[in-house]
C-alpha cells in the first residue's frame, strides 16, 4: 500500500498530539528515570509514550513492521518490510532536565530508505513532517501547513553549524574553527536541530559518535531532504539503515543544506 500524505495525516496527526499531550504531563512533574544497559539516559516517560505510539502504529498499519526505540521486543527485519520507526522522546536528557528542547520523531523505511518523516515538538506546538516527493511542511500551534526551505547558504565558511549541548562532538569542534561564521547554536534533540536545517534557521550539523539508533535519523532526514537538504555518511556515501537489532547507525554522519555538502566533503579530507 502506497500512503498517501493526506491518509497519513489523517491517521497519525491525532496519536502524535495524544501522545505529546501525555508527554507534556510527564514533563510537568517529577520522572522516574535510569540508565540502560548503555548508560543512555531514560525515564518512565519514555516507556509510556512508546507503548502508546507503537500500539497505536500497529493498529493503523497492521502489514507493516512498527519498532520503538525503548520496545523490548526486537527481531530481524526482512528486507522487502516497511517499518515505522518510533523515538518516543528524542532528547531524553533535555526532557528528564525540563530543558524544552526534545520531540516525538517517527520515520518509514521502505525499502531499506526513509520514505515517510514526522517530528513533534509539544512544547512550541511545532508538528514537521514529509513524504517522499511531496516536500517538507511545518505547522506552528493552530496554524497552517508552511512549507519549509533550507536556507540559500553556499558557503561552508558561512555557515551557521548547529551542535549538541549535552554531546559536544570533536569532529564538529574541528569543523566550527575553520568557519568564519562564528555563530554556531546548541540544541537538544538531534530531531530538532536538523528541523532547524529544514527551516533555513542553520546550515550543517555533524555527528561523528556511531552511536545514534535508526529511530534518531530516519524522521528528520526524509522531512530535511524534501526541504533542500542532504544527510550523508562521512564517506559521502548515502545513509544505510540496519535491519537487525540493535537498529544501531555505527557511523559518522553530517546535515546540511546541499549546497555546502561537497564542500564539508573537502573540508572533512583536509582535518582528517
Amino acid at each position: 500500500m502506497n500512503y498517501s500524505l493526506n491518509e497519513l495525516q489523517n491517521s497519525i496527526f491525532p496519536l502524535l498530539k495524544q501522545a505529546g499531550e501525555l508527554a507534556l504531563v510527564y514533563f510537568k512533574k517529577e520522572k522516574k528515570t535510569w540508565r540502560k544497559a548503555d548508560r543512555s539516559p531514560v525515564s518512565e516517560a519514555d516507556i509510556a509514550i512508546n507503548e502508546l505510539v507503537t500500539k497505536g502504529f500497529v493498529k493503523l498499519f497492521p502489514d507493516d513492521e512498527v519498532i520503538g526505540e525503548e520496545s523490548l521486543m526486537r527481531r530481524t527485519i526482512e528486507p522487502n518490510k516497511r517499518v515505522w520507526l518510533i523515538d518516543p522522546i528524542d532528547g531524553t536528557k533535555d526532557f528528564i532536565e525540563g530543558t524544552a528542547e526534545w520531540s516525538i520523531m517517527l520515520g518509514l523505511l521502505d525499502g531499506g530508505k526513509p520514505s515517510v518523516g514526522f517530528v513533534y515538538d509539544p512544547v512550541h506546538q511545532r508538528l514537521a513532517y514529509a513524504k517522499k516527493g511531496d516536500g517538507a511542511f511545518i505547522i506552528e500551534g493552530s496554524g497552517k501547513p508552511q512549507k519549509m526551505q533550507v536556507s540559500s547558504c553556499a558557503d561552508i565558511a558561512k555557515a551557521c553549524l548547529i551542535e549538541s549541548h549535552n554531546h559536544p562532538d570533536k569532529m564538529s569542534s574541528k569543523i566550527r574553527t575553520l568557519l568564519t561564521n562564528k555563530d554556531s547554536r546548541k540544541m537538544g534533540s538531534l530531531g530538532l536541530k536538523l528541523l532547524e536545517i529544514a527551516r533555513g534557521k542553520a546550515d550543517l550539523y555533524i555527528n561523528s559518535s556511531g552511536a545514534c539508533g535508526a529511530w534518531d535519523i530516519c524522521g528528520p532526514q526524509l522531512i530535511l531532504e524534501e526541504a533542500g537538504g542532504t544527510v550523508l555518511q562521512f564517506s559521502g556515501a548515502e545513509m544505510s539503515y540496519p535491519l537487525q537489532p540493535p537498529f544501531g547507525i555505527p557511523y559518522g554522519f553530517f546535515a546540511a543544506n546541499a549546497k555546502i555538502s561537497s564542500q564539508f566533503l573537502e573540508t572533512l579530507q583536509s582535518v582528517n
